[in-house]
């Protein structure tokens, strides 16, 4: 072996140029190589960025759960934490211009929801407690009503259902209508509660995840207070689980 390195050395030395050339080709290749290794995962964490902040940062989504899903969440090993989103009622919008979204549909999330789902703040902040609300900007710029952080709304919150004949839509009469289901003529809006909410914050548009286009009613964010998940309906979880598998919590839709 020393042989072979003296020869070496000895034939680096007698052909200087092609060893300069040879050196020089090496770190170009090397860096080359490292250039292209740290594109693609700048490229991937880019995308992981930009999936968060458009879809929230979650793994699995289980629509329309009760509470005998969200213990068996709480109690899965493998999950790392989760956040619920509720839907609580629709609110008829006075003055909307647009005939296709009448209603505002009033949505409460918990903490840990606020902080990773796709929700971004343009004007104002978070709501605290379930007297406060956030509103997306939609609701002028599509909507046509003027809603502006430190205004004072009072809601008559309730339910769509739909009243006419199954064969115009394909929906039973008398039944319950959610953000799925586009508005209709025939259905009507039966208040559950009235509520005063004070608008702390404006969102930019709400991304695909939170608000279907097609969506009677604008979502408009309140806060979910501790002890009164019970009371609300249509729970839905976004799960970060410990591994990034399928198998652990079932069909899903990875980010």
């Amino acid at each position: 072996m020393k042989v072979l390195g003296k020869l070496t050395v000895k034939h680096l030395k007698l052909n200087k140029k092609r060893t300069i050339v040879t050196i020089i080709g090496i770190m170009l290749a090397t860096a080359l190589m490292t250039a292209v290794v740290t594109m693609a995962v700048s490229f991937q964490q880019s995308l992981v960025t930009y999936e968060k902040q458009e879809a929230g940062d979650y793994h699995y989504a289980f629509l329309n759960q009760d509470e005998d899903m969200l213990e068996k969440i709480k109690a899965n090993r493998n999950i790392e934490s989760y956040y619920e989103t509720v839907g609580i009622g629709y609110a008829n919008l006075e003055g909307c211009k647009n005939e296709d979204k009448p209603y505002v549909y009033v949505t409460a999330m918990d903490d840990n929801a606020l902080e990773k789902s796709s929700v971004q703040l343009e004007e104002g902040r978070m709501p605290k407690n379930d007297s406060e609300l956030i509103i997306s900007k939609t609701i002028f710029t599509n909507g046509g009503v003027e809603w502006n952080v430190g205004d004072t709304v009072t809601l008559s919150v309730g339910n769509r259902l739909y009243q006419g004949d199954k064969e115009e839509y394909g929906l039973e009469d008398g039944e319950l209508l959610n953000q799925m289901i586009a508005y209709t003529e025939s259905e009507t809006l039966e208040p559950l509660f009235e509520k005063t909410y004070t608008i702390v914050g404006i969102t930019k548009r709400l991304s695909y995840e939170e608000e279907d286009y097609t969506a009677p009613g604008y979502t408009v964010i309140t806060h979910m207070e501790q002890g009164k998940e019970e009371e609300l309906e249509n729970i839905y979880n976004g799960i970060v689980t410990k591994r990034k598998s399928l198998q652990i919590c079932g069909n899903g839709r990875t980010q």
